[in-house]
């Protein structure tokens, strides 16, 4: 899993899952 793909979906959210 790419942290940048993760990144993208939180942002995609609205939502910072790993602030």
């Amino acid at each position: 899993i790419r942290k940048k793909r993760l990144l993208n979906y939180s942002i995609d959210f609205g939502i910072c899952i790993f602030c």
